[in-house]
């Protein structure tokens, strides 16, 4: 990934020394994500979280943290039309961090992002089912397969949505709220008749 000031705020937090009870919640993430996705995917810090957005602190609470990345529009064309690994090499060298999401494994309904700029974890590829995950925990779970809104803003959760053929949701209660979604994206004001 490119190095920035936001990369570089997320990799800090790989040399930074966390307090024993949160040792234990790094182990026990480490055992269910698996290594691979732990080095690539997640890193550690304090944060202040003050409404949706976070900021590092070292008088914070201990959070895990995953990096939002995106990439130049030429260098996607490539990644979307070339899928061997010759683009996952490009997309490595090249993807930029624009946003950091705070989470933690006790509280998975609660997140809150760096900058607010990204709006979901992952990509939609519409050739396949949309595998839509409600938390970034469950995200990665999922090795990053599928996406996880991170603003819920009806409209644009609903335009995204409509992008796929087909939605696997995370509940039947998950699946309701989705469809709910797509029917009315926007709130619609009374609408009267002139007199």
């Amino acid at each position: 990934m490119r190095d920035t000031a936001l990369y570089r705020e997320w990799r800090h937090g790989w040399s930074l020394r966390p307090p024993r009870p949160f040792v234990a919640s790094m182990r026990r993430l480490y055992h269910e994500l698996g290594p691979d996705i732990c080095r690539e995917l997640v890193s550690i810090g304090p944060v202040i979280v003050e409404r949706d957005s976070f900021q590092i602190d070292e008088r914070g609470e201990w959070a895990f943290l995953t990096p939002v990345c995106h990439i130049d529009g030429d260098l996607w064309r490539l990644l979307v039309w070339d899928c061997g690994f010759e683009s996952e090499a490009v997309w490595r060298v090249n993807a930029e961090v624009v946003d950091i999401v705070a989470w933690h494994p006790a509280t998975p309904g609660r997140w809150a992002r760096r900058t607010g700029v990204a709006d979901m974890l992952g990509d939609i590829a519409a050739a396949e089912p949309l595998r839509v995950h409600q938390t970034p925990y469950g995200w990665l779970k999922a090795d990053g397969v599928g996406i996880c809104f991170l603003d819920h803003q009806r409209a644009s959760v609903a335009s995204a949505l409509r992008l796929a053929e087909k939605i696997i949701a995370d509940s039947p209660a998950h699946a309701r709220e989705l469809r709910d979604i797509c029917a009315r994206p926007y709130p619609i004001p009374s609408i009267g008749v002139a007199a």
